[in-house]
């Protein structure tokens, strides 16, 4: 739990985001950094699990939680349909979309996809996929880490570049 605190707080303020907005609404939610290897292999020898791949501990995780809804924010759709089939508490799937939809069949597997692009949910329900527009919401934390550092440049970029799939080249 202390390991997860400290990513929430200084490395996935996106995901940790819903955590802190829906907590008020008494909405209990767990986001899993799915990219941190170390964490995972960590978690999953503290609960005891055999040695594994990511993946499985990933499940693992799910299961512990027991969540009623999966808000999916990971293009895997081999490891989306593993956590389906071997999660059984989850009744709905959800995920987030910007305006560069990467990998459009994953969509397809998932109950609802937002969106604060209006575009890309035009675009998806064009292909019959569930998708509902929501502005982006504003993380405070953001704010706190960003009075406690020093800047160094003037402007920063946040956001993303899609080189692979030609996006931000047309």
């Amino acid at each position: 739990r202390e390991q997860k605190k400290i990513i929430d707080e200084n490395g996935t303020l996106w995901a940790s985001g819903w955590e802190n907005a829906l907590k008020f609404k008494e909405i209990e939610v767990i986001s899993i950094p799915v990219n941190l290897e170390l964490f995972l292999h960590k978690w999953n020898e503290e609960e005891g699990f055999p040695k594994t791949e990511s993946s499985n501990i990933i499940i693992n995780l799910i299961k512990k939680f027991k969540p009623d809804i999966l808000f999916y924010d990971f293009y895997d759709i081999s490891l989306l349909k593993k956590i389906k089939h071997q999660v059984t508490s989850i009744k709905k799937t959800m995920m987030w979309s910007g305006s560069a939809i990467m990998n459009e069949s994953i969509f397809k597997e998932i109950d609802l996809t937002l969106s604060c692009s209006p575009e890309a949910v035009h675009y998806l329900r064009s292909k019959g996929i569930h998708s509902e527009h929501l502005n982006h919401a504003f993380n405070k934390l953001s704010y706190y880490h960003a009075k406690k550092t020093i800047a160094d440049f003037d402007v920063i970029f946040i956001g993303q570049i899609f080189r692979a799939i030609g996006f931000h080249f047309q």
